[in-house]
């Protein structure tokens, strides 16, 4: 008989690109693991397997979604492992959070490993931390607090590290309705954020040819595009762009141009009365969106100018994502134009960006809501 395995992945079938890439990442670090996409073979009852891995192993680790908690099969999985440790002691089942939202009744009082809005390296570590038995204590000593920067007054939006300056560009940006003529008529509302800088950081053509793998990777290691799906290349002879094969229910891509022009575009959150801007999740990803460009193996320029567009906005609320699924066309608005596009007037230090990523999305988001309202 074999060994018990160390972890059963409990998720439901929205969430089995997360599902894989944790068991992945589970069995790198030597844990062993039984999950459905790897496990359950053709001719085995799905029932009796679960049943089996959820038993015998160690512990149950809940890809945490609101998909996950709405489902009764992983209701059935989770609740198990509550009601063998329902005091939490032996850590038999551990919540691992990849959706933005907050677990109610008994699951909410149970400490999950947060994986949302953290790149592919971060979130890794993320979790081989959590599962580790024992303390979280830090291998080194914490910074001191008193020595910490004293935090920007509430009243200023603008940030602190990124050197702003007022700049001017050569040429307008290459946007997504340029190699796209039906986005703007799209149910989808996009934000686009591009980096252009302010003196062209040329890419040889040999190295724009070669970089849908590389589009491809930091996506994916971002957490922008899902571990399995499949993903769409647009070559031409000044550009490459990379997105989601499958748009009906997400629009994502990424797109650099020869200048150096680095790009990224993303679905808000939407049910079937349209798209919700919220700021707070808006910050969240286009922070993360930042980071993705700038790990692109890429040459530098000094300083970006960075802009951010909106569009369509046709049916599109602003306000908190939570509503998503839960209100009326009572609460909908109506914009005039098709799209807003922020200035192109403003560079900041490219050797910052990476480190102020949460700065300059506040700051994007802040210059989109003021168009908004």
């Amino acid at each position: 008989m074999s060994d018990p395995a160390d972890f059963f992945i409990s998720y439901t079938g929205a969430d089995v690109a997360w599902a894989e890439w944790i068991a992945w990442q589970l069995e790198q670090a030597g844990y062993k693991v039984v999950i459905q996409a790897w496990d359950f073979r053709p001719g085995s009852n799905f029932v009796v397997e679960m049943d089996r891995a959820a038993a015998s192993a160690g512990r149950i680790l809940l890809v945490m979604s609101r998909s996950a908690v709405a489902s009764d099969f992983v209701r059935s999985e989770w609740a198990a492992a509550f009601a063998l440790d329902p005091t939490g002691t032996e850590r038999r089942l551990v919540p691992v959070r990849v959706d933005n939202f907050d677990a109610a009744g008994l699951l909410g009082a149970v400490v999950y490993i947060d994986l949302v809005g953290k790149e592919g390296d971060a979130a890794a570590r993320a979790l081989l931390a959590g599962v580790q038995p024992g303390r979280s204590k830090p291998t080194s000593a914490p910074d001191f607090p008193g020595a910490r920067t004293a935090p920007l007054p509430a009243t200023t939006t603008q940030p602190r590290n990124l050197d702003w300056r007022r700049a001017e560009v050569s040429e307008e940006p290459l946007r997504l309705r340029d190699i796209d003529s039906g986005v703007l008529r799209s149910f989808h509302t996009l934000v686009e954020l591009h980096l252009i800088p302010t003196v062209s950081a040329l890419v040889q053509a040999s190295v724009l040819s070669g970089l849908e793998r590389s589009l491809a990777k930091v996506g994916r290691d971002g957490g922008l595009f899902p571990a399995t799906a499949a993903l769409d290349v647009q070559n031409g002879p000044n550009m490459v762009a990379t997105r989601l094969t499958e748009r009906r229910d997400n629009d994502t891509g990424l797109l650099v141009t020869r200048s150096g022009q680095r790009s990224g575009w993303l679905s808000l959150p939407r049910d079937g009365l349209g798209s919700v801007f919220d700021v707070s999740d808006a910050t969240e990803r286009i922070a993360a969106l930042v980071r993705i460009l700038m790990r692109l193996d890429l040459p530098d320029a000094e300083r970006y100018v960075p802009t951010v567009s909106i569009g369509p906005l046709s049916m599109l609320t602003v306000g908190d994502a939570a509503i998503v699924g839960q209100r009326t066309s009572a609460s909908m608005r109506a914009f005039g134009p098709s799209e807003i596009d922020t200035p192109i007037e403003d560079s900041v230090h490219a050797a910052a960006i990476m480190e102020g990523a949460e700065e300059l999305a506040t700051e994007m988001v802040a210059r989109l809501t003021l168009r908004l309202h």
